[in-house]
């Protein structure tokens, strides 16, 4: 689990590190690092002005920040399977995958 204090909501964030089929495939520094950057965009989506609570638009944001850094998991299989997980979930929540 990450976890992060936001000073500017005065709140702790924390993220669920726990989801079974990414996390058990990471492997090294640089897969955590990764997952945890995209992570904190997604709960940035949702401490942002409007207060957005929308968790498709929030999987699109971690979904964009994934796409900048294909090259930041030391398997390629692992990030395609993170995106794909990212591109479910949108759908499940009434977005665009």
């Amino acid at each position: 689990m990450f976890v992060l204090r936001d000073t500017v909501f005065n709140q702790t964030v924390f993220i669920n590190a726990g989801r079974p089929n990414i996390v058990a495939a990471l492997s090294g520094q640089s897969d955590f690092i990764a997952f945890g950057a995209t992570s904190i965009r997604h709960e940035e989506y949702h401490r942002g002005p409007d207060g957005i609570a929308s968790e498709a638009g929030a999987y699109t944001r971690q979904r964009e920040v994934l796409d900048k850094m294909p090259g930041a998991f030391t398997n390629r299989d692992v990030y395609n399977r993170f995106r794909g997980f990212l591109s479910n979930e949108i759908k499940a929540n009434g977005g665009r995958p």
